[in-house]
């Protein structure tokens, strides 16, 4: 099999994340320091998939939640150091529910890839080597 075929099924199996980096090593037939230095790529790309934009929004709106119980709790009012966290906290929400997420672009392109698979395979397959180059920049912070 071809690395790049090895390599591609690698990453699939990664993103299900039921196997070990030994496992799929062993599986594709690569050396662990080859799966580890191909997996570090695909790190960000798994943790986007699983924290989906929705999910980190309400993770923001229960810390921001957490600081005003706790004081209202302590039957006290909020202190400075309350009222910077929440600024900071709001200001990261905001951020955040403004911006495309990888997350977002990872599930537009599975639906699309879902839709386009039984009409043309093949197109699907030559594109989804554009879609990961893509998520791979947007992962790695470049345009």
């Amino acid at each position: 099999m071809k690395t790049s075929v090895k390599k591609q099924l690698a990453k699939e199996l990664f993103m299900l994340a039921t196997m070990t980096q030994k496992e799929l090593a062993n599986r594709v037939d690569v050396s662990e320091k080859t799966m580890g230095k191909w997996c570090v790529d695909w790190k960000p790309i798994l943790a986007a998939t699983k924290s989906t934009k929705q999910e980190v929004l309400l993770r923001f709106d229960k810390a921001i939640n957490d600081i005003f119980k706790a004081a209202e709790d302590e039957g006290r009012t909020l202190t400075s150091t309350d009222h910077d966290s929440i600024s900071k906290l709001t200001k990261s929400r905001e951020s955040m529910a403004g911006e495309v997420g990888l997350s977002t672009f990872i599930e537009c392109f599975k639906e699309y890839n879902s839709f386009l698979m039984p009409r043309n395979a093949e197109l699907c397959r030559e594109n989804n080597k554009f879609q990961d180059e893509f998520i791979n920049l947007k992962a790695n912070g470049r345009k």
